[in-house]
């Protein structure tokens, strides 16, 4: 478990130990699997230094709740897990609505004014969607930074698993092993379009979903973070190297330098 961020505001702080007391518990109550929730913890942090590093890099405002927005985008991925055992939206609950709806609920957010605690809310809700609706400013460009971090830190952690050969099937999302990627997801991908979440059929897909996500970045510093990790070449060598895959990814590595 790691964070880059030196917490000092006082808000940020109380906000800081109720989401790891809430992983906590939620890491209890789910037993042996408690690694799962873990691993959420644990992006949920490294997603909170991504934006940081986004929102410092374009000088963005307001800096803090771009921060809690990214520490909290996930909190709905805790009780989605121990409810399905699943990180899978489209065969459980949308996780992003779930967690707005469990800090509307809760006094987490009590210290954050009405406008505020609506924006937090608003861009944990949307940042899962397919296609992210335009917000007011400065809440749009929080909502686009809280999404591309999320997908960085997504490629990472995949990635991570898949060339160490340690991959859990919930890490996956229960998608088939065999190789090959689907005919739909190629054409989706071909017309320029993004796959949703419930046209993945193979693990292959998934892979090409995430190579895909180079894209679909708002931000130079996360084309750039994306350059620097080096992730297109490294999903490149665990796909099939067919030429409508090849094509695909000269694409991705266009829109990476754009």
């Amino acid at each position: 478990m790691s964070s880059t961020i030196a917490v000092r505001a006082p808000r940020l702080k109380s906000v800081l130990r109720a989401f790891m007391t809430e992983a906590e518990a939620s890491a209890q109550r789910v037993g042996n699997a408690r690694r799962l929730v873990d691993l959420k913890r644990d992006h949920s942090l490294r997603v909170m230094a991504l934006v940081s590093r986004l929102l410092k890099a374009h000088i963005v405002e307001p800096y803090e709740i771009g921060i809690v927005a990214a520490l909290l985008h996930d909190v709905g991925r805790f009780s989605q897990f121990e409810q399905y055992r699943t990180f899978r939206d489209a065969v459980s609950i949308d996780h992003g609505a779930a967690g707005a709806a469990f800090l509307a609920a809760s006094s987490l957010l009590d210290a954050f004014s009405a406008s505020e605690k609506d924006a937090i809310l608003r861009i944990v809700s949307l940042h899962n969607r397919r296609a992210l609706p335009v917000l007011d400013p400065p809440w749009d460009v929080l909502l686009h930074a809280v999404r591309d971090a999320d997908k960085l830190d997504i490629v990472r952690v995949v990635l991570g698993a898949l060339e160490k050969g340690e991959v859990d099937s919930t890490v996956t999302l229960g998608l088939r092993t065999e190789p090959g990627v689907s005919p739909g997801v190629l054409q989706t991908l071909s017309r320029g379009e993004a796959p949703d979440y419930g046209q993945l059929v193979s693990v292959d897909d998934f892979k090409l979903f995430l190579a895909a996500w180079s894209a679909c970045l708002s931000f130079q510093e996360s084309r750039r973070i994306f350059v620097q990790r080096r992730y297109l070449q490294r999903i490149w060598t665990v796909l099939p190297q067919t030429p409508p895959i090849a094509e695909l990814f000269q694409r991705f590595a266009d829109a990476l330098r754009s």
